[in-house]
């Protein structure tokens, strides 16, 4: 026992890897001449066709995009047309921009404007740092079923 590893022979003669190649190697790289032949590329309803089942999974999330996202875009031209009950739900005529002015020059847009400026503002150096400070103070514990316990308490609205 030298340490050494001597190769173990196969049947059938060759490395312990599988046989031998019969072709050498020079005849299996390619002519650089010759170019390789491309598969033909598959159109979108023979990919349908083919991928129909992976498909019908993106099929309720896409829905529920166009149902929930743009469908209530075309809600938005209702802010630049003037509303009159019993008409079209799309208003009337074309008034532009006539009502955002009236919003932004009435005083109790700046006031509400104020408000939540100091709500967001609280909001970010209250309610922000206390999820952190009570998972540093929920580490420092050393009862673990008191942990557990307050832990499930205070994650439990989130369900």
């Amino acid at each position: 026992m030298s340490g050494v590893v001597e190769p173990v022979a196969t049947p059938g003669g060759g490395s312990p890897q599988g046989p031998s190649p019969a072709v050498p190697e020079a005849a299996v790289a390619t002519d650089p001449g010759k170019r390789r032949s491309r598969p033909a590329k598959k159109t979108w309803r023979e990919a349908l066709r083919r991928d129909w089942r992976l498909y019908t999974f993106v099929a309720l999330p896409m829905i529920w995009f166009l149902i929930f996202r743009y469908l209530p875009m075309a809600g938005n031209a209702i802010a630049f047309r003037r509303f009159r009950p019993g008409g079209s739900i799309f208003g009337d005529e074309f008034v532009g921009v006539r009502y955002f002015e009236m919003f932004i020059n009435d005083p109790a847009f700046w006031n509400a404007f104020q408000n939540t400026l100091i709500l967001g503002a609280l909001s970010l150096a209250i309610a922000f740092p206390m999820p952190i400070i009570l998972a540093l103070l929920l580490n420092e514990l050393r009862s673990r079923k008191f942990k557990r316990i307050v832990q499930t308490i205070s994650y439990l609205p989130h369900f």
